[in-house]
């Protein structure tokens, strides 16, 4: 399968819509179960942002493969806007009176234990830490090697049932073993892709899988398991993903700009003051029943999506203008310089 140059807009949909519902499920699906008065509406409700947090981490890994480059550009970059992020925010808040004056100093350091270190993106940090080693890795693997090793990291990081594969035991939703197998995954796909069939067929599997994942969710299903790490939610996220990739899309400027700050949208609603925020002043829904719920939800978190874009082209013009880049690209190339040097004496 040939190698992509250069992100395609059909994908940058799909990171789009992967945070749209991450953002959603995190702000406003509490408030669509309340409302619904019927199985089909919840099947519904689950269905659609199912395996949007493993889509994120594929399509890392389908663009990031073949970067072998040892580099923690990418580390710093990921870093700094956590740090940036963290700081501003509990800034707003110290100066409103809602914040203490320790918070400052804690909120920069996002991997440490304290109420600033969000799962993901600490776990995301530490998967672009080890980025060019498994690319490296699977660079110098023949195509069945390559298929074996993502076969044995599925085995021991994912779930269906009780005991089966062996994810209990040495991964969870919330390692980042598991995004390293999805990171693999999506490598894979890239290099290799996945079983030729017809469009139609991949589409039924991704509705088959959804609607399972949302009855084992609703428990008439009760023995399957449907975390990050389970087969089910892998399945969705997989046939979804691949769906995506047929898609043919010239690429589009908006789109290709908006998914470049999605991540930026992870960290502004995640944040812990931010949350807080939510939690007390999140509008009403417009109207009673299910699906006045559910389409309000959409447009609040519309027009929260895109405040978060567009503070995050503040932060990029901020960036720019204070030459953030140069910085990161020059603790990089300092840093793996003494790395190596001190590896040669070893």
């Amino acid at each position: 399968m040939a190698v992509l140059t250069q992100r395609s807009s059909n994908i940058e949909l799909l990171r789009i819509y992967a945070m749209f519902f991450i953002v959603f499920c995190h702000l406003w699906a509490s408030r669509s179960h309340a409302s619904s008065d019927s199985v089909g509406g919840m099947l519904m409700l689950n269905s659609v942002g199912i395996g949007v947090v493993d889509i994120f981490i594929l399509i890392t890994g389908y663009f990031l493969i073949d970067k072998t480059g040892f580099t923690l550009v990418r580390f710093f970059k990921i870093l700094f806007e956590v740090m940036f992020y963290n700081f501003v925010i509990v800034l707003t808040f110290f100066a409103l009176g809602e914040a203490p004056w320790t918070d400052l100093l804690s909120c920069l350091y996002p991997l440490g234990p304290t109420k600033f270190n969000v799962w993901f993106a600490s776990q995301y940090l530490a998967l672009i830490l080890v980025q060019p080693f498994l690319s490296r890795l699977v660079e110098r693997m023949t195509r069945r090697q390559y298929a074996g090793f993502l076969c044995v990291m599925l085995l021991l990081t994912s779930v269906l049932v009780p005991g089966f594969p062996w994810g209990y035991l040495y991964s969870s939703s919330w390692k980042v073993s598991w995004f390293i197998t999805l990171f693999l995954t999506g490598g894979y796909i890239r290099k290799y892709g996945l079983p030729s069939c017809n469009i139609a067929i991949w589409l039924t599997l991704f509705v088959a899988l959804s609607v399972i994942w949302s009855a084992a969710y609703l428990g008439i299903i009760d023995f399957m398991e449907i975390g990050y790490n389970s087969l089910l939610t892998f399945g969705v996220a997989v046939s979804l993903f691949y769906i995506m990739l047929k898609v043919r899309m010239k690429p589009v400027g908006w789109i290709n700009s908006v998914a470049g700050s999605t991540f930026a949208v992870y960290l502004i609603h995640q944040n812990y003051y931010i949350v807080k925020t939510w939690q007390l002043y999140m509008p009403q829904p417009l109207g009673d029943g299910f699906w006045a719920v559910l389409l309000s939800g959409f447009l609040y978190i519309a027009v929260i999506f895109m405040a978060c874009v567009a503070i995050d082209r503040v932060r990029i013009y901020l960036f720019e203008l204070c030459r953030i880049p140069r910085v990161q690209q020059w603790l990089s190339d300092n840093i793996i310089n003494k790395v190596r040097h001190v590896l040669t004496k070893i």
